[in-house]
């Protein structure tokens, strides 16, 4: 079985809606996203240390990394 990355509802929700906010500007552009989004949390399933370590003021948070969408760059996954 592949590695995966267990998204939250909300997370999904997200995803749906920037895709659909860049689908207002362009289709294909939309549809890029949603491929670069998979693609981006397949690497990270399969290398769980991508990305930068954030400094967070809740100390519940500590750990978190963030790593941008592939051809995203301005969209970050954390």
């Amino acid at each position: 079985m592949k590695p995966h990355v267990l998204r939250r509802p909300r997370a999904q929700e997200d995803i749906l809606e920037h895709a659909y906010y860049i689908a207002e500007r362009s289709l294909d552009a939309s549809d890029r996203f949603l491929r670069a989004v998979e693609t981006t949390l397949q690497q990270i399933a399969e290398m769980p240390g991508l990305g930068r370590v954030r400094d967070w003021d809740n100390p519940a948070l500590a750990g978190v990394r963030q790593w941008a969408v592939s051809g995203f760059e301005k969209y970050l996954i954390f």
